[in-house]
């Protein structure tokens, strides 16, 4: 029987009557030569010197690099990245690791340990970035008015070197590049400008031209000029594909292109029923996260279709800030407005996922208990199969079906 990414394990799909297609990724292969794909990177960047010329000894360094939240191997790529700045004469005390939080939650020296590795934690010292209370840095306005407030520890840095994932963002168009910065160690102001963007009509996964989000992201990353980006594209076993490094801009566009061939799948039209997990441990950590998911399955499901999306949550609902705002409400209407009037960061998620309930009716299958489900205007399913019970009672024996088992970095794109 097939099964679906469910945190750290799986879950069976049982038989699917009807027109049924499954949706993963390209099956692409890793390299697992890891450590030379990060130094062949590192010494033919994209844009920019090679890594060695662009640090030098007396330099300190800060390393911008993702949360637990990201699934980018981190623990891999960091302490490479520490080896390669020894290597070119910068000792692990000149170089401070500032995990990119944005408006998230803190790590626990055992967290760090899993996302950053063990040598990462012995080496050098770590800082989760807090957009409420560290000190910030002013550093300019856009275009767009947003006033941009930028983590002290980064901005006193004589060299600032970002990594991250380059994937599908429901907002931003991509991860990666210069999302490290804004909002990645942004000040809360800076966030929550910057994200009622979301409200445009043209902030959406997969675009970047017109996407306003997006090029806040780029004019923020021209106020900072960072020194150097190593990005990285994996596939959906979580193995290195490539890594991108140079200029934020330019090695950010080389990955793009690449991330559209490995993740972008062709459908005919959209589904009746679309069937999505986010890829299991950490995609699914929390709602918070997993929304990402269903915001993919929603460029694949009808107007009035069904979403079954199966998400473990063991993080529960990842954010009281949001899980506050929403239960108070009990239409998708009266949430989604409740937004647009007072915007900030938390509550924001509501109308991300109010939105895509407009779209689709949606069954969570997950751990979180049933009552907090419903708050959150979702269905609740204690299993897949009360979850396809329920999608079958509204869509009849045998619909149109797509199922998507890591949803969260599959984007579907109708067919001319």
């Amino acid at each position: 029987m097939p099964t679906l990414p469910y945190g750290r394990g799986e879950i069976e799909v049982p038989p699917l009557p009807g027109a049924v297609t499954w949706l993963p990724p390209k099956d692409v292969k890793g390299d697992p030569d890891y450590l030379g794909l990060i130094h062949r990177a590192l010494a033919k960047p994209i844009g920019t010197p090679p890594f060695q010329e662009v640090v030098k000894p007396g330099d300190k360094v800060v390393l911008v690099a993702n949360d637990i939240t990201r699934v980018m191997n981190s623990h891999l790529l960091v302490p490479a990245l520490l080896d390669e700045l020894n290597a070119a004469g910068v000792p692990d005390e000149d170089i401070t690791v500032v995990v990119a939080t944005g408006a998230h939650r803190g790590h626990s020296q055992e967290e760090y340990r899993y996302f950053l590795g063990g040598q990462t934690v012995e080496r050098v010292k770590i800082h989760d970035h807090d957009c409420r209370n560290d000190p910030m840095v002013y550093v300019g306005k856009t275009p767009l008015g947003t006033d941009i407030y930028i983590n002290q520890l980064v901005m006193e840095a004589d060299k600032i070197v970002l990594t991250g994932e380059i994937t599908y963002h429901q907002m931003a168009g991509y991860t990666g590049g210069a999302k490290s910065l804004l909002p990645g160690v942004a000040a809360l102001s800076s966030i929550e400008t910057h994200h009622r963007l979301l409200l445009e009509p043209d902030v959406k996964a997969g675009a970047t031209d017109g996407n306003r989000f997006y090029e806040e992201i780029v004019a923020a990353g021209g106020l900072i000029r960072p020194h150097f980006v190593v990005n990285v594209v994996i596939n959906e076993h979580k193995d290195f594909v490539t890594v991108l490094a140079g200029h934020y801009l330019e090695a950010h566009k080389a990955g793009r292109a690449l991330v559209d061939d490995l993740y972008s799948v062709p459908i005919d039209g959209p589904a009746d029923l679309v069937i999505a997990s986010p890829g299991g441990y950490p995609r699914d950590i929390n709602l918070y996260q997993s929304q990402k998911a269903m915001e993919m399955a929603t460029y694949a499901v009808r107007q009035g279709g069904v979403v079954i999306l199966t998400a473990a949550c063991p993080d529960g609902h990842g954010s009281d800030h949001y899980y506050n705002h929403v239960s108070q409400f009990s239409t998708v209407d009266d949430a989604m407005e409740s937004v647009r009037r007072d915007f900030h960061i938390g509550p924001h998620k509501t109308y991300l996922v109010c939105k895509l309930l407009r779209q689709a009716h949606t069954i969570l299958v997950s751990d979180i208990p049933e009552e907090q489900v419903r708050k959150m205007l979702l269905t609740p399913a204690r299993s897949l199969a009360e979850a396809l019970a329920m999608a079958y009672e509204r869509l009849g024996s045998a619909p149109k079906t797509y199922v998507f088992p890591c949803a969260q970095i599959t984007f579907p794109r109708v067919q001319a």
